[in-house]
């Protein structure tokens, strides 16, 4: 029997300590790969140095995933998913670490929102209600833009608010989304790479 994939997340704060475990592990059941989630650590913010510690500790496993927004909520500049994964993966690169990178665009909650119906369908399944459609929007930019429409949208659909917002049933919702063919770019890039990724791992002697 097969050797399953080892996998280590490593998360730039709560909202992907909630959204990343799900999405890997619909990624991994689409895939018919025996694979398992060895940790899921919070570095409660871009700390490099943590993230270097937390990466080599995880070496026992066989892929090592780091989730993290493209841009903070005061970036002036824009910064792309592409820039951020390839500006991380140089620095973890000289560290001498190899990570998926889950950068979502601009933010985790643009990545929850990328699917309003499937966001909608997971909110009911968990409150176990038949729940309003929310009006469609296009995919926000900012990262500000994206909490303030999160926050919009769960009114919308609720009429009433969350505590998180949504990310307290990121299970629910995950499970009806379709990853590797999202609208959002960068969580369509990154699924799509984490699955070759996994096969790879799967397939190594």
């Amino acid at each position: 029997m097969p050797t399953p994939v080892r996998i280590g997340l490593i998360c730039e704060d709560a909202a992907f300590q909630a959204l990343l475990p799900p999405m890997v592990r619909s990624l991994v059941a689409q895939s018919a790969t025996e694979a398992e989630i060895i940790h899921c650590h919070n570095l409660r913010g871009c700390r490099k140095r943590e993230l270097v510690q937390l990466a080599k500790l995880g070496e026992q496993g066989h892929i090592t995933v780091v989730g993290a927004d493209a841009m903070a909520a005061l970036h002036v500049e824009q910064m792309t998913f592409r820039k951020k994964a390839r500006a991380l993966g140089e620095f973890l690169a000289a560290e001498g670490i190899a990570a998926s990178l889950a950068i979502a665009q601009p933010c985790s909650e643009a990545w929850l929102l990328s699917d309003l119906a499937a966001f909608k369908r997971g909110l009911e399944t968990a409150l176990e209600t038949e729940l309003r459609p929310a009006r469609q929007r296009r995919i926000p930019s900012k990262e500000k833009e994206a909490k303030d429409m999160l926050g919009v949208v769960v009114n919308e659909i609720v009429q009433a608010p969350l505590a998180r917002n949504g990310f307290e049933f990121a299970d629910h919702i995950v499970s009806q989304m379709s990853l590797t063919d999202s609208s959002s770019d960068s969580l369509r890039t990154w699924s799509r790479d984490f699955s070759r990724e996994l096969q790879r791992a799967a397939n190594a002697p």
